[in-house]
């Protein structure tokens, strides 16, 4: 699909996923926010756990983060390709070219963002308690 490999295995635990939590919907929205107030305090868990796992690592420095603004993945691709690939380097983008394409690709995935907090006053309807307790 669109040039990429598809595998049974991904596409089942993909549509067990979202069984699951459609049934977890179905189940009332009671037992959702539960859930999610479990998988977003895991997340945090995670983020601060893995930040501070970088930052005292002797492998952590910024030259890890090279190219600073991104590089253009098809030609990286095409030259992985036919053989020619030696560093990441020739391909990265530097400048302000860099920075608006960096502050662009920050751009497209804004709408995606949006989505997931308009959820939230929809699934505030449902529930039964004063508004002074949303805070």
């Amino acid at each position: 699909m669109a040039g990429y490999d598809v595998w049974l295995g991904e596409m089942l635990l993909a549509m067990g996923i979202l069984i699951l939590f459609g049934i977890l919907n179905i189940l009332g929205v009671k037992k959702a926010g539960i859930v999610q107030t479990i998988l977003a305090a895991l997340l945090g868990i995670s983020v601060v756990t893995l930040t501070i796992a970088a930052l005292v690592s002797s492998k952590t420095s910024l030259s890890n983060m090279a190219p600073w603004w991104g590089f253009h993945k098809s030609d990286v691709i095409a030259a992985w390709t036919n053989g020619n690939y030696t560093s990441i380097d020739k391909f990265a983008n530097s400048g302000t070219v860099g920075a608006v394409s960096a502050v662009l690709a920050t751009f497209v995935i804004a709408p995606w963002a949006y989505v997931g907090f308009d959820t939230i006053p929809q699934a505030a309807e449902e529930f039964k308690f004063s508004y002074k307790k949303v805070s």
